[in-house]
């Protein structure tokens, strides 16, 4: 059985995939910079406004001043196009625990530039593929519970699960742009979680903290 983590309009929602294969990469494939988008499942041509959404999604990730290796890394996820993604605008799908398959899955939908899409659909894979024990990390579990607990935090996409607290969580702290919320939740995470914050910024931050 596969793990799927979907993302809606209204966030970020785990949800459980039955398996599935990989495909060989496309001859047509969206190249951008240093990334490499599968496009089979995208009937005809890409259009232009879906290029200029899809780089600007890699833009926003490679404006992040993050760790070399960390990007690298996102970089190297497998990413699909596909007008069919359950009804959301992405997901991500991981199958037969570490270093199995996974793979992000990007609908065909115009997202706002601001808006950080692509990246929170990569921390699903960094977690999923460098946080030790993934979602059952008992440090991610425990500033989880400790969240629900402060009540700082009225967002239930947010506290939801461990995947979402984990991939929203680390997005507003690296990325506050967008949605508005996301300024207010990364200042109530650097005040009530501290050591979730400390964390994040020491995990995808070469050198602390940038200023934003």
């Amino acid at each position: 059985m596969g793990q799927s983590s979907l993302l809606t309009r209204a966030g970020l929602v785990a949800v459980v995939a039955l398996g599935l294969a990989g495909a060989p990469a496309a001859a047509r494939d969206f190249l951008y910079k240093e990334w490499r988008f599968n496009t089979d499942a995208v009937h005809g041509e890409l259009s232009a406004a879906l290029v200029a959404s899809l780089r600007a999604q890699i833009d926003l990730v490679e404006s992040l001043p993050i760790k070399p290796d960390v990007l690298d890394g996102f970089r190297r996820v497998p990413v699909k196009v596909d007008p069919e993604t359950l009804g959301g605008h992405g997901f991500y799908r991981a199958q037969g625990g570490r270093n199995a398959m996974h793979r992000i899955e990007l609908g065909t939908l115009i997202e706002p530039p601001e808006r950080p899409l692509l990246l929170r659909l990569l921390l699903f894979d960094y977690l999923y593929e460098r946080v030790p024990d993934g979602k059952r990390d008992a440090r991610l579990v425990g500033w989880l519970e400790d969240a629900k607990r402060s009540g700082a935090f009225p967002y239930k996409t947010l506290v939801h699960n461990t995947e979402n607290f984990f991939a929203l969580g680390v997005a507003a702290i690296l990325w506050d742009r967008d949605p508005p919320e996301a300024r207010v939740v990364r200042a109530k995470l650097r005040e009530t979680l501290p050591d979730f914050y400390a964390w994040v910024v020491a995990a995808f931050y070469p050198a602390g903290e940038p200023a934003h």
